[in-house]
């Protein structure tokens, strides 16, 4: 297919030939930029998608599911299934990376402890009565 002869198509053309690096690496660098533009749920997206391109290099490997973990809470909130998810992916980090200084107790703790918080305290019923 000649691009010229269908400029409609070019994109897809475009798509077909860049190598699987070059796409993740992109949308690693999208995301990157949509996080710090504030633009949380695009980041995500952006990471995710990248993630399901299969990166084979460890520390892009690890770099997104970080990114996933520490967006994931922030974009789809403190629900039991999204910081249990976010966990996984801070995991995963961990499991390629064990001693990257970027995954530390401190950053991800905060998840850790909104998935507890969640999952195992509940506000006594009296405390409930009093705020209605």
């Amino acid at each position: 297919m000649n691009p010229i002869d269908s400029p409609a198509k070019l994109s897809l053309v475009i798509n077909e030939a860049v190598p699987n690096a070059a796409r993740i690496l992109a949308l690693f660098t999208l995301g990157r930029l949509y996080r710090q533009e504030d633009d949380l749920p695009t980041a995500l997206r952006a990471f995710e998608k990248a993630l399901t391109l299969k990166p084979e290099e460890p520390t892009t490997l690890a770099s997104l599911h970080f990114y996933i973990g520490i967006l994931l809470p922030q974009v789809r909130g403190l629900q039991v299934a999204t910081l249990t998810d976010a966990i996984d992916h801070f995991t995963q980090a961990l499991a390629l990376k064990p001693d990257w200084p970027r995954i530390s107790c401190i950053t991800v703790a905060p998840t850790i402890l909104a998935a507890a918080c969640c999952r195992w305290m509940k506000p006594p019923t009296s405390t409930l009565r009093s705020w209605t």
